[in-house]
């Protein structure tokens, strides 16, 4: 891997240890990488996002769908009913 020396912490005739950082290292390859995984990361909670909008919008529907699923059984019993009642009354 290819770096560049981005800057120099110690100097010479500095006296130094083990594990002392010496220099930073720049290595443009990796900054775009970072910069474009950051922009991939940043997309994808904006999908993410979008897609839990998008699923309280459909419960909502679920939920309105199943009042009219109520709604219209309902409907479907107190005409049934009445269609019972005029049965036995022009049968009776």
């Amino acid at each position: 891997m290819t770096a560049y020396i981005e800057k120099w912490i110690v100097d010479i005739g500095d006296k130094v240890k083990k594990g002392d950082v010496l220099a930073t290292l720049f290595v443009p390859e990796t900054v775009e990488d970072y910069k474009t995984k950051q922009a991939d990361v940043e997309v994808a909670r904006v999908l993410i996002e979008q897609a839990l909008k998008l699923q309280e919008v459909a419960d909502a529907e679920v939920k309105a769908a199943k009042a009219h699923v109520a709604e219209a059984r309902s409907t479907l019993g107190k005409f049934s009913a009445e269609v019972d009642r005029w049965t036995l009354r022009s049968s009776g």
